[in-house]
């Protein structure tokens, strides 16, 4: 088997995933996609939840790369909104967050469920790593854990939820409300 065909199978399986969720997605049905036979997906990994698992791990380490990128560089308080947005904006696969979200929220598929909450805890630990970057423990008697926490998910509400029910908020504010909260150090 073929370099080439595993990454014809992982590109096949995201589209799916990101059109039918991780629950309407079927093995056949990437196999088809990805023009081989559903034993050939079984060269590669064991089954939909692995194969699921892998494409998820792919995001994960984008986002450590996209951390260490902005980290290699000089970076203050006032960079982590920006990055933040930078962050959001520059997702490995967009539509594939939406749809797991989506379905871990209305269906509760475990698999969606188990893996939003992967992509969730390697944000937080992500912003732990900025902030332990920045050295916030030397400057300020917090948890930085409780802290990272916090800035991720007043990011997401803000970027969000807000708008399920309100004027979705423009960047520039969106950083304005992150500075007044947190970068104020």
């Amino acid at each position: 088997m073929s370099k080439n065909t595993k990454t014809e199978i992982f590109k096949h399986a995201t589209i799916a995933f990101s059109e039918f969720g991780y629950k309407n997605t079927s093995l056949d049905q990437i196999a088809k996609m990805s023009g081989v036979g559903k034993s050939t997906i079984y060269h590669y990994v064991d089954s939909k939840r692995t194969l699921f698992k892998e494409i998820i791990d792919t995001e994960v380490q984008y986002r450590e790369k996209i951390v260490q990128d902005f980290l290699s560089k000089p970076v203050s308080y006032n960079d982590i909104t920006d990055h933040l947005i930078y962050f959001r904006e520059n997702q490995l696969n967009p539509e594939l967050i939406k749809k797991i979200i989506n379905e871990s929220k209305q269906i509760g598929t475990t698999e969606a469920f188990e893996e939003l909450a992967r992509l969730e805890q390697c944000n937080h630990d992500l912003m732990k790593d900025i902030l332990l970057h920045l050295k916030v423990t030397e400057q300020t008697e917090t948890n930085i854990e409780l802290l990272a926490f916090l800035i991720v998910e007043t990011f997401n509400l803000l970027t969000w939820k807000w708008e399920e029910g309100n004027v979705p908020l423009d960047y520039s504010e969106i950083k304005k409300q992150m500075n007044a909260m947190f970068f104020n150090m």
